[in-house]
């Protein structure tokens, strides 16, 4: 187990909607830094960034 007291960063493709969402504001809940990635939804991976910060 790590003791690291750095942030955890994990990029979650397709996060802009759905599922892919969901596990990112699931991580960003549980102290993941997390970089959104998307096709074609910018406004919806825009919404999800600031909701995970």
């Amino acid at each position: 187990m790590s003791t690291s007291t750095s942030p955890r960063t994990v990029l979650v493709t397709g996060s802009a909607k759905r599922l892919g969402r969901e596990i990112a504001l699931t991580l960003a809940r549980d102290g993941w830094q997390v970089a959104v990635h998307y096709l074609g939804s910018r406004d919806d991976a825009e919404r999800t960034s600031a909701e995970c910060a």
